[in-house]
């Protein structure tokens, strides 16, 4: 891995699969952002139309530098699926 310090990059690759798992559609494979409201009411479910477009540029940006530390090509196809959410691979089936 390149960036210095293995073990720092290791606790941020997990946190980003951890992310990356409940940011997941059970239904359908696509990013599927939590929105903040349910968050803030106490609601363990995701708030399913709360979703903000900054979130899905930062998955894009942490997966793309992910690929960057490891080289490994499932990070680039996470950075991809995440951007197809701008694209219309969201829940309401709409480009951005």
């Amino acid at each position: 891995m390149r960036g210095g310090n293995d073990e720092m990059i290791s606790a941020g690759l997990a946190a980003l699969d951890w992310l990356g798992t409940i940011q997941r559609c059970e239904i359908k494979v696509i990013l599927c952002l939590s929105g903040h409201m349910a968050s803030i009411r106490g609601k363990p479910e995701k708030a399913r139309f709360d979703q903000q477009p900054v979130e899905a540029c930062a998955a894009v940006s942490a997966c793309l530098q992910a690929y960057r530390a490891t080289g490994k090509s499932r990070w680039r196809k996470e950075a991809w699926s995440a951007f197809n959410w701008f694209l219309g691979d969201n829940d309401l089936q709409v480009a951005l």
